[in-house]
């Protein structure tokens, strides 16, 4: 049975028996329920909600991680200067400073045939490093100019640019560990941070130090003790190994409550008209919890601006409310939903470019515990071809 909030009495109520029907008529108007509707279809408004919706989600390609999720900073990751050793035969030595120049010059080609000459050449112990670590990086070089060839020359656009960029950044996350402390290991990650932007607006992966590790400012009505994303909204430290986090070290621990509630978060001030995904990974810490959320893609600028606020509010004010919306139900294990932003239900004479916010609300029923983690905004073609490296 779909349970709301009484529009009108401003009460819990079970809908099916509601004499007023002005729930039933929100309802309607939000396309949840069709018109002319029954006390069957009403029942299983909360499924026709979650099926419309599905398609969406599934088949969903890979999502890469965000840049730096659950890494580290520290100084101790930074490339060592290359070696420059006193080689015992005088013509290797010079071999090696002509190798070295041209991989300042850009021409990684030819500075990896000269380190693999000199590999088979010297054998002393400081030689053997030297050459080791100039080799691997022109290896690198080489390594990143491919990946740039296959994924970057054709320049597609639409699904398969998106696809291409997802394809390069899945080569490049192997490349990474090989190439650690190098400097061509410096220029794979940045080649990679840039793929990810072209593609990705990370809205809060709740790292710290990360893309949006901090609330948005509060808005107006909440009381001090809130914060910005929301009652009983806090980022926790946990491991994806025991499935605390779905990436990192944090994520973002909702209590819910059996009232109204949401959580909010920022929108790109570029604008959404890009975009053409929600990725949003969540789940219920008690699989016997099914809570329904609202994701909104909110018009208004104040959450609480009707009938003193939310908590006295219902399902058919938030799904009335000016904006794009659609209906999810998380369960006892990580959900990676990836949500179409066309089959969003519009209300309202409203554009993408009038959203202020996008919030995530629970419908009055059941308190539960949820975990969100990892929300993105994918575009529907990368904004812009990264420059391929000089091979």
């Amino acid at each position: 049975m779909f349970t709301v909030d009484c529009v009108r009495q401003r009460s819990r109520c079970n809908a099916a028996r509601c004499s007023f029907g002005a729930c039933i008529a929100a309802l309607a108007a939000s396309g949840i329920l069709a018109a002319p509707w029954t006390w069957r279809a009403l029942d299983a408004a909360p499924s026709v909600a979650v099926s419309r919706a599905v398609p969406a989600w599934q088949e969903q390609p890979a999502r890469p991680a965000a840049p730096g999720a659950g890494e580290s900073a520290a100084p101790e990751d930074a490339a060592p200067p290359l070696p420059d050793p006193t080689f015992a035969d005088p013509a290797n030595g010079e071999r090696y400073r002509k190798a070295i120049e041209h991989l300042s010059q850009g021409e990684h080609r030819a500075a990896n045939d000269l380190f693999r000459d000199l590999k088979e050449r010297v054998s002393a112990p400081a030689e053997k490093e030297a050459v080791a670590r100039g080799l691997l990086e022109s290896e690198g070089r080489l390594e990143l100019a491919e990946v740039t060839r296959k994924h970057g020359s054709k320049e597609p656009a639409g699904a398969a640019a998106a696809d291409s960029v997802r394809k390069a950044i899945a080569r490049l996350d192997k490349l990474i560990p090989r190439f650690a402390r190098t400097f061509a290991g410096a220029e794979i990650a940045k080649h990679r941070k840039g793929l990810f932007e072209s593609l990705y607006h990370v809205i809060a992966d709740f790292e710290p130090g990360g893309a949006k590790s901090s609330a948005p400012p509060r808005e107006p009505g909440r009381r001090p003790g809130e914060g910005g994303y929301g009652e009983q909204a806090k980022v926790v430290k946990g491991s994806v190994a025991n499935g605390e986090v779905r990436e990192g070290t944090s994520a973002l621990r909702w209590s819910t409550g059996d009232l109204l509630s949401h959580v909010n978060f920022e929108v790109p001030a570029e604008g959404l008209d890009s975009f053409r995904y929600l990725c949003i990974s969540l789940r219920s810490e008690d699989p016997k919890e099914t809570p329904r959320l609202v994701v909104l893609f909110d018009a208004r600028e104040n959450f609480q601006d009707w009938g003193g606020g939310p908590r006295r509010g219902g399902a058919g004010w938030v799904l009335s409310r000016a904006g794009f919306h659609t209906v999810v139900v998380p369960e006892g294990t990580w959900q990676d939903l990836r949500i179409d932003l066309k089959d969003l239900t519009k209300k309202g004479d409203v554009t993408w470019g009038e959203v202020v916010a996008l919030r995530v609300v629970h419908l009055p029923g059941a308190a539960a515990r949820l975990v969100l983690d990892d929300l993105r905004l994918e575009r529907a073609t990368p904004s812009a071809p990264s420059p391929a490296p000089t091979p």
